[in-house]
């Protein structure tokens, strides 16, 4: 077997923590080697983690086994055969482009400044926003957004009492760069909400079409997490119960941590102890600007794309029975 090291790379003032890799040698099984693991702000999501690995590029599937997390390096097996290997299965503007011409889909996709997006229904309804990528990383998003919009496809006219803006790859800069967390510029979006970055402003644009506001989905993933979760506030426009049973039951239903524990959460995650003041996040700026708001967290560990996919169909399932 042999053996191949790699390095996680530096993006703006982090490591990110996704990574990608090549063979130029696949006949035989070979054995990765992350060297500086450790320096990721997750670090513990290598524990008992399996990595996404493809023949193509094309079709991908998750490792039989997990890695193993030890001495600050990660390692994990590539079977022969396989010349591919990344953090989570990659999901491109490409990918997206191509999902949207395989649903006949493509002529409703707009675009504003270059970042695309879709609206269905009438507008004159209440308008739920969904996003996704604004960590570009996060590709997990984009497979339950998938979900999402093939059941909205088909049920369309049967729900009567929303209409939708869809913005699919938040992050344009970032999804072409191949970045984790970041924009090409630097930029952390889900804490730039309240900044004058041009790229969160553009995205204000679009999203100042909506007039009735009903509530927004925010798509995320967590790194290190073994459960997904939802941080929501807001739950004026629908009553709470409304909600509880809107999404499916793999979501655990949250308000936002307590000092404690988002103290505990930013040690562990940052090493370093970090201030407490709530971050311009997407989900405060929507509250404040009228939005019911729902930051959904997938779990990179335990649910593939195959399961995002069917947990976004699941939700708009949900929203049939409740309008």
């Amino acid at each position: 077997m042999k053996t191949v090291t790699i390095q996680l790379q530096k993006e703006a003032d982090i490591v990110k923590h996704s990574f990608s890799l090549t063979l130029d040698d696949c006949q035989s099984d070979t054995k990765v080697i992350i060297e500086n693991a450790y320096e990721s702000n997750y670090a513990n999501g290598w524990l008992n983690y399996k990595p996404y690995i493809s023949k193509d590029g094309q079709t991908w599937q998750i490792s039989e086994k997990a890695g193993s997390y030890d001495n600050k390096q990660f390692s994990f097996i590539i079977p022969a055969g396989f010349k591919m290997a990344s953090w989570y299965q990659p999901y491109t503007i490409t990918d997206f482009n191509n999902f949207a011409k395989s649903r006949g889909i493509e002529n409703l996709i707009e675009t504003e400044n270059n970042i695309p997006f879709i609206k269905i229904g009438d507008f004159n309804k209440p308008t739920i926003l969904i996003m996704a990528r604004q960590h570009p990383g996060e590709t997990q998003g984009s497979f339950m957004l998938e979900g999402i919009i093939d059941e909205l496809v088909e049920i369309k006219s049967k729900l009567k009492k929303f209409s939708f803006l869809i913005i699919p790859l938040a992050n344009i800069s970032g999804v072409e760069n191949l970045n984790h967390r970041y924009s090409v510029e630097g930029v952390d979006f889900n804490r730039a909400w309240n900044s004058d970055n041009k790229d969160i402003q553009n995205l204000k644009q679009i999203i100042s079409q909506i007039q009735n506001k009903a509530f927004c989905l925010d798509l995320h993933a967590d790194e290190a997490s073994k459960k997904s979760y939802i941080y929501y506030g807001g739950c004026n426009f629908l009553p709470e119960s409304f909600y509880q049973s809107l999404f499916p039951k793999e979501f655990m239903f949250l308000k936002e941590l307590s000092r404690l524990r988002r103290f505990a959460k930013n040690l562990i995650r940052h090493k370093r102890i970090v201030s407490l003041a709530k971050p311009d996040t997407a989900k405060n700026y929507f509250i404040k600007n009228g939005f019911d708001s729902f930051t959904i967290e997938l779990v990179a560990h335990t649910q593939t794309p195959q399961e995002c996919y069917k947990l976004g169909k699941k939700l708009i399932k949900n929203l049939k029975k409740q309008a």
